[in-house]
């Protein structure tokens, strides 16, 4: 270890005198130096070079003078190396590259010197591993080393070093989360990810969050489920709802069914208010249990009465949806629909953008039915005239015949001397008379049994096979569920109606498709004696059966609800009225199923009106 310098004349350079103290050297060289940082301010380039290094030789000058003995510094021998520097030299080289930014040939040259003794050199690379310059960020383990290697300056870098030592280590975890935080935002890099669970000593529970937020930015999506099942698993409450709705809304599988009416009933008994609207979709859809439009309407109304808010997504949706319930339920019933109207018209207003069409679909089945109610009314009105008519014309007749018969019977008693020919006569007429009655009686009858056939014109019967009347041309075909397209496979209505068993239409409500209803409009009053049905996917037989098939519908023409159940067959099976029936619209609601093997969305093929 030296503990001299060599000062290349600088006592004499810049006039210090060792006499005169080490106070007054430290107020001349402190001179020096905002000399030189004034001079570099105004300098040009071919004297900055020089003016940097003045500046380094009197900060390290002061810096020596402050902390080592005055004396001894003005009167030692230089320590040299090899190629004839000297040990300060290279330390000095060190300063100056640290200054200058380049800290990999500061770190270089600071190493040399410590290695041949220099202890400023080890002080000064422990600063460097203290603030980030030596390694890029900051190594207390490594800046203890160099401070203890650096004599009496290094022993007082250590002073307070733990309290920095935990400042430092508390930052580093700081970045370190808030790097995890960025990484697992991102979704990119799972490896880095993975370092910083162990850098930052994440536990097993926690992980399960940051994967949770990682796989939430990236592509996959079935990673994100799992971890998503994982954080349930652990109680996590949010967790449990996203996966219920996932469930209910996203898949179409029995058993989603059933797990979604699981975290439902969980997520219940913890009175969490979601519940009730995630039950009040099981039930209307038949996910996991049995459909139940009474169980729907109870948890729907719940959620409403107690959680009822104008920007809640949620109310918006178990509106419309008890407005479907009650469309479909008693069709003929103007309550309901005058109900289902009243939540269309409330999803409307909360931003429901398929609520308008459905309130037009009220409207014009209200229409239906008082029309048909008015039109039932005559009908019955004209029978009972007709039935009054008859048993007055009875009436009349058998007291008609009575009289005569009565005066007759006088008429002989009183003149037996009458000819035979005036009781032919007598006789002749009362024949006529009873002939008249019995006719009339007959023809009344016949008019009533006619009319009350009229009254119940709806009755029709399934048969296998097309139909050989013509096809009405039907105007517009709507579905209240339709499935999304996918890589430009459209499974709208209209492919019931392009007359191509290839493509069909598929609901896209949450459940098996229970309850979706198809509206089928005519554009004007026709008559349609048969309704033709394709159910199912009738591609091919593989795919008739992985999807789902209507095993049973209502059909509604003129507010009068028909129900229809039908074989499970890949052929037309075709509705046959017994009697035409008047109508510009029809309605079909899907009651039942026939359960896909892969699938849980219901296929229609083709439709047509005859």
């Amino acid at each position: 270890m030296y503990d001299v310098i060599k000062w290349g004349n600088f006592d004499k350079k810049y006039n210090i005198d060792p006499t005169e103290g080490k106070f007054v050297a430290i107020e001349k060289i402190e001179k020096q130096i905002s000399e030189i940082e004034s001079e570099l301010e105004r300098c040009d380039e071919g004297k900055k070079e020089e003016l940097e290094e003045r500046l380094v030789h009197c900060e390290t000058a002061l810096h020596l003078v402050k902390e080592r003995d005055f004396e001894d510094m003005l009167s030692g021998l230089p320590s040299t190396v090899g190629s004839g520097e000297t040990v300060q030299e290279i330390y000095l080289s060190g300063l100056r590259e640290k200054k200058a930014g380049n800290f990999d040939e500061a770190a270089r040259l600071l190493k040399e010197a410590r290695n041949l003794g220099s202890v400023e050199a080890s002080v000064t690379l422990g600063t460097m591993a203290e603030d980030g310059t030596l390694f890029g960020e900051p190594d207390m383990d490594a800046a203890r080393t160099y401070y203890e290697d650096g004599g009496e300056e290094g022993l007082k870098a250590l002073e307070n070093f733990d309290e920095r030592y935990e400042t430092v280590a508390e930052e580093k975890r700081s970045r370190n989360f808030k790097e995890l935080d960025e990484v697992a935002a991102s979704g990119e890099d799972l490896q880095r990810m993975e370092e910083l669970f162990d850098e930052c000593g994440i536990s097993e529970y926690d992980k399960v969050g940051y994967c949770l937020k990682f796989y939430r930015s990236s592509d996959d999506k079935e990673k994100y489920y799992e971890f998503l099942e994982k954080s349930a698993e652990q109680g996590s409450e949010e967790a449990k709802k996203e996966l219920a709705e996932h469930y209910i809304f996203d898949c179409r599988t029995a058993e989603a069914g059933e797990k979604a009416l699981k975290l439902a009933e969980e997520l219940s008994e913890k009175n969490v208010p979601e519940s009730s609207y995630y039950l009040g979709f099981i039930y209307a859809d038949g996910k996991g249990t049995v459909r139940d439009d009474d169980k729907a309407t109870e948890y729907l109304s719940k959620y409403l009465s107690e959680c009822r808010d104008a920007h809640d997504k949620y109310a918006v949706k178990c509106e419309e949806r008890l407005g479907d319930i009650y469309f479909v339920k008693s069709m003929p019933d103007i309550k309901n629909i005058e109900l289902a109207k009243e939540y269309y018209q409330k999803a409307l207003e909360g931003g429901s953008s398929t609520a308008q069409e459905k309130i037009v679909s009220c409207d014009e089945e209200l229409a239906d039915i008082k029309r048909t109610s008015r039109a039932r009314v005559f009908k019955l009105a004209a029978a009972a005239a007709i039935l009054l008519a008859l048993v007055a014309t009875i009436r009349f007749s058998y007291k008609k015949y009575t009289s005569e018969a009565q005066d007759a019977k006088a008429a002989e008693s009183s003149k037996v001397e009458s000819t035979i020919s005036e009781e032919a006569q007598v006789s002749e007429t009362a024949e006529r008379e009873t002939t008249e009655a019995s006719e009339t009686e007959a023809s009344e009858a016949s008019e009533v049994s006619s009319e009350s056939e009229e009254t119940d014109p709806y009755a029709f019967s399934l048969i296998e096979g097309d139909y050989e009347g013509d096809a009405l041309e039907i105007k517009h075909l709507t579905a209240s569920s339709t499935l999304e397209s996918k890589d430009g496979q459209s499974y709208g209505p209209e492919n019931m109606i392009d007359d191509d068993l290839e493509t069909c239409w598929q609901e896209g409500d949450e459940g098996t498709g229970v309850g979706t209803v198809i509206g089928i409009e005519l554009g004007e009053a026709k008559a349609v004696s048969a309704i033709s049905f394709n159910v199912g996917n009738q591609e091919k037989e593989e795919k008739f059966s992985a999807n789902n098939r209507p095993k049973k519908v209502n059909i509604v023409i003129k507010g009068v609800i028909l129900p229809v159940e039908f074989a499970d067959k890949m052929e037309t099976q075709t509705v046959v009225f017994d009697k035409p029936i008047n109508a510009d619209r029809i309605s079909v609601e899907i009651t039942d199923v026939y359960k896909g093997s892969l699938y849980n969305d219901t296929c229609i093929s083709g439709i047509k009106v005859h």
